[in-house]
């Protein structure tokens, strides 16, 4: 990479094992776990998303009015994040009622709560990620990237993770753990620029900032996620709600569900429409449109299902686990709140 490559320095980013496990999802003190306590008010329901395809239900129930329609004379509001546990943090924060979310930050919130303070609801999506190498680094397994500077959208996670955990099953570690592989968390915006820019080795990320990768930064798919997952599937993105805001607000969020799985129906068939609303999301947050062919690759590696696809999930939660980013404790009993 020579002298374009980043430095930690430049990027403000010293990453100790220390700080990174105690900064991985934002979900430890007890501050945010009880600021659920805050009065619930059932006129209004804030939806969390990221701008990803594989939130594609949410982005479509707020862009086509349903979900406002659905709930009748209570105010929908959006909140758009960069990264699944700024989501989930936001979450326990009291700062929004329901959220997407990936695997490990909905696991670190249930784990550190015990339980109390999330209820899964459903499945989002399916697949839709993956590890993307920079023109000319020929990937022929896990050793490839020996020396390589790999970027996550965000420390702890669900790409994250899946990265973390990749390298460890294939007997390698992180650099700040004494391995061979830098990995550097940016936002999914920074993933992208710095590839571009020819900054940085490597992606592990979500769509479409997959596809955008290998569309417009002229990057190599080394690794479809689905790959690594009995039957291709994993579950990329959850449905969940805040605890005290489902007791107290019930209707609501059972409104919401509804009108959630009708949306994962939609994208499921491949319905155009659905897949113009998504488009029509992400251009917005982006300022432009993206390109065709970004598109159809993201929709092409999404597998959008309700189903929480519960063995992934523990899997996920059990990496997670093992790589120090989620307390012990038993994955077995969580399941959806709501059949």
């Amino acid at each position: 990479m020579g002298d374009r490559a980043l430095s930690d320095d430049a990027l403000g980013l010293r990453i100790s094992r220390r700080s990174a496990l105690a900064s991985a999802v934002g979900l430890a003190s007890s501050s945010a776990l009880g600021a659920c306590a805050r009065p619930v008010d059932p006129r209004v329901l804030r939806v969390g998303h990221l701008f990803n395809i594989t939130h594609g239900a949410g982005l479509c129930a707020l862009e086509s009015g349903r979900l406002a329609g659905a709930l009748g004379g209570v105010t929908v509001e959006s909140k758009a994040f960069t990264a699944g546990p700024a989501v989930i943090e936001a979450l326990l924060g009291g700062a929004i009622d329901v959220a997407y979310a990936g695997a490990p930050p909905v696991l670190a919130a249930w784990l550190r709560s015990r339980g109390t303070a999330v209820r899964l609801l459903a499945g989002a999506c399916s697949g839709g990620a993956g590890l993307v190498v920079r023109p000319g680094l020929e990937f022929v397994g896990p050793r490839s990237l020996d020396g390589r500077t790999v970027v996550t959208p965000q420390l702890g996670n669900t790409q994250d993770v899946a990265l973390r955990d990749y390298l460890r099953r294939h007997g390698m570690s992180p650099s700040e753990s004494g391995g061979s592989v830098r990995v550097l968390p940016l936002s999914n915006a920074e993933c992208f620029n710095q590839f571009r820019l020819g900054r940085v080795d490597a992606a592990w990320v979500a769509e479409p900032t997959l596809s955008r990768i290998i569309v417009e930064a002229r990057g190599v798919l080394a690794i479809d996620e689905r790959d690594l997952w009995p039957v291709r599937r994993f579950v990329t993105a959850l449905f969940v709600a805040r605890a005290d805001y489902m007791d107290r607000a019930r209707d609501n969020v059972l409104r919401a569900l509804e009108v959630h799985r009708d949306e994962v129906r939609r994208l499921a068939r491949s319905d155009g429409a659905s897949r113009a609303l998504v488009a029509s999301s992400l251009a917005r947050a982006l300022g432009r449109p993206l390109p065709a062919r970004v598109l159809e690759g993201g929709f092409s590696r999404c597998d959008f299902t309700d189903d929480p696809l519960l063995d992934s999930l523990r899997a996920q939660g059990r990496a997670s686990q093992s790589l120090g980013f989620l307390p012990e404790g038993a994955l077995e009993s969580l399941s959806p709140s709501v059949r």
